[in-house]
């Protein structure tokens, strides 16, 4: 199964990951970890490192660096109908966070601060020094707290329904301690275990609803996932409910794209309009019919978002200059071409609103 998904992704089981495991076989490990909520049929080679911390991640493909973070309770693999599609183009580093998936837990206290020390980390080891953030849900907190703390190194920000964009008010802050209880989470968790898939996805039950589906009822009588969550969430709770990141958006410079269900019950669109607004780079995707889990509900628009931000963070080219005499015989050849409608989306200065342009092709060779 998982060898037939790498042969359509363009992986083979010989071939993948050969630049990892020659370049650190002291380090790193080729794994396939068999922990519950893994989505079985993931394309790209995992890795475990050989430290305390037994980090698992993926590694694979070339050029810029696009790194994934997962959201709570998930894993890296949550991203297996995003992540082989950008490896054919790109470097892709993907990591199970500490206390998810394979990685063990941090003790202590959890922040977005400590994950992204063991983010950059990674990184540093992988030799990583400049990527595209790329996070989901709590990974698009973390993700967000990467980019406002290292700026340098960040290319560009995505972030598909992102927690750490909205101010609870003080009634749910203080109602947060009863609500992560562990015993009270923990019995929210199993009660509510057989309805994931309706409260976290959108009405559109499509086969990558059915992937993450399959790899949410692994956890359902899994005592390890439980507690590991339970630990996360509890030692999480002041970070997920104080944190807000939305008066420091102004401060990211990168290109930074966000996408979100119009039917998330977790996390309402209605945050990443307010984000988008402070951004001074930024863009946003609204799906309708999709709920929490746009990178199963709608991986396609994942990856454009990706790509839209990875197209905006290029340096303008020159076009190479051409010989008068050249021109007639262009003209004739790209004449259909010329008549095509460009749109173009541009911003407001005046009042922030948003507008399109549109013109003719052929407009932009007038003046030659």
């Amino acid at each position: 199964m998982i060898a037939g998904s790498r042969a359509r992704a363009g992986w083979s089981s010989e071939s993948a990951g050969d630049a990892v495991a020659s370049r650190d076989r002291s380090h790193v490990e080729s794994t396939r970890p068999r922990h519950p909520g893994r989505v079985r049929d993931f394309a790209l080679p995992q890795y475990r490192e050989r430290n305390a911390r037994r980090t698992v991640f993926f590694d694979a493909g070339q050029g810029d660096a696009i790194v994934f973070l997962h959201g709570l309770g998930g894993n890296q693999t949550q991203w297996a109908l995003v992540a082989p599609e950008l490896a054919k183009s790109h470097r892709v580093l993907g990591v199970d966070l500490p206390g998810f998936g394979g990685t063990r837990r941090l003790r202590g206290r959890l922040t977005y601060d400590r994950l992204a020390d063991e983010v950059f980390g990674l990184m540093d080891r992988r030799g990583v020094r400049r990527a595209y953030l790329v996070g989901h849900s709590f990974g698009g907190a973390v993700a967000t707290h990467m980019a406002l703390r290292a700026p340098e190194r960040l290319r560009g920000l995505v972030l598909v329904s992102p927690a750490g964009f909205f101010r609870y008010p003080g009634w749910m802050r203080l109602g947060s301690r009863v609500l992560f209880n562990r015993a009270v989470f923990a019995s929210s968790v199993c009660l509510s275990a057989p309805f994931i898939k309706e409260l976290v996805c959108g009405g559109n039950y499509g086969p990558g609803v059915e992937l993450f589906d399959d790899a949410n009822w692994q956890t359902r009588h899994s005592l390890p996932f439980l507690m590991n969550f339970v630990h996360a969430v509890h030692a999480l709770r002041p970070e997920l409910v104080q944190v807000n990141y939305l008066q420091r958006l102004h401060e990211i410079k990168a290109p930074m794209h966000m996408v979100w269900g119009e039917d998330d019950l977790v996390l309402p669109s209605v945050q990443g309009l307010a984000a988008m607004e402070a951004a001074p780079r930024g863009a946003i995707s609204r799906l309708p019919g999709v709920g929490h889990m746009p990178i199963f509900e709608r991986p396609e628009a994942v990856i454009a978002a990706i790509r839209d931000v990875i197209l905006r963070g290029q340096p303008p080219r020159a076009l190479p200059a051409l010989p008068e005499r050249a021109w007639p015989g262009l003209e004739r050849e790209v004449a259909p071409a010329l008549e095509s409608q460009v749109h173009l989306m541009h911003r407001n200065t005046a009042d922030d609103s948003f507008g399109e342009l549109s013109f003719s092709a052929a407009a932009l060779c007038s003046s030659r």
